[in-house]
């Protein structure tokens, strides 16, 4: 017995319409542009708290117990992180994380 696996760019076609898809591919661009912006803040608060106390990237790391793959990831502005890395990360540092909701 053979799957066949489709793709789901195949499978959007077959139940929705050019306009549907456009509209979701438009709101998921939405949602990747604030997940950017989200993750460019935390990189710049752990650039301007290594900036403010002297610190390389293996102290960075090691004063935020963080492993050096995640660092390098928040610093790059790439990273996946959860709410509990943010809290975590302000926490070490003395401070409070708090997301504001903007327009």
């Amino acid at each position: 017995m053979t799957i066949q696996l489709k793709k789901v760019d195949d499978v959007f076609k077959e139940y929705l319409s050019k306009e549907e898809i456009a509209e979701a591919e438009g709101e998921a661009e939405k949602e990747l542009e604030t997940l950017r912006l989200l993750q460019e803040d935390v990189s710049k608060f752990a650039s301007k708290v290594m900036a403010e106390n002297n610190l390389g990237f293996r102290s960075f790391a090691k004063e935020n117990e963080l492993s050096l793959s995640m660092a390098s990831k928040i610093l790059k502005g790439s990273g996946n992180l959860t709410l509990e890395t943010i809290a975590h990360i302000a926490f070490c540092n003395g401070k409070k994380a708090h997301i504001i909701f903007t327009d």
